[in-house]
């Protein structure tokens, strides 16, 4: 399904809609446009920087077009989520998503700040960890290697 929807050039020109400095940032469709559940396909391979991972709800088999790219390694993500690939060319753009500013950053419900790690749950529904600026995907290709 994530690579049909590459090659449909899906993901082309769609933002960035949330940003976990020192943890993702996720992209994809959040209005449900192609979204259908998919069944979740763990596998050992481990969430370091640069993972390209399905997002998903609660359920491990509600993901969809949806999905993440690790801004830095996160071991607690491991076998919880669908790895879909590795980010090989621009893994530099991938770590300066970092310096981003959210609306977490600090929070503007609550003015908790983060500190600019991950941390699940947050301080509540509040916030959305939107960007204070938009981050494009260009295009998305995927590359192919030979084993």
């Amino acid at each position: 399904h994530f690579l049909a929807l590459v090659r449909a050039g899906f993901y082309d020109k769609k933002k960035f809609y949330r940003l976990i400095p020192g943890g993702l940032v996720q992209g994809g469709n959040e209005t449900g446009e192609a979204n259908i559940s998919l069944k979740a396909e763990f596998s050992d391979r481990p969430h370091k920087t640069g993972t390209l991972s399905a997002a998903r709800g609660n359920d491990p088999d509600s993901a969809s077009s949806e999905f993440f790219i690790c801004l830095a390694d996160q071991p607690n993500l491991n076998g919880r989520y669908t790895v879909y690939g590795q980010v090989k060319d621009g893994l530099d753009s991938i770590k300066e998503l970092n310096r981003i500013k959210t609306d977490h950053s600090p929070c503007a419900g609550c003015g908790k700040n983060l500190g600019g790690g991950f941390v699940e749950g947050h301080c509540g529904n509040h916030h959305h960890d939107a960007p204070q600026v938009d981050i494009v995907i260009k295009t998305m290709k995927v590359i192919e290697t030979k084993k």
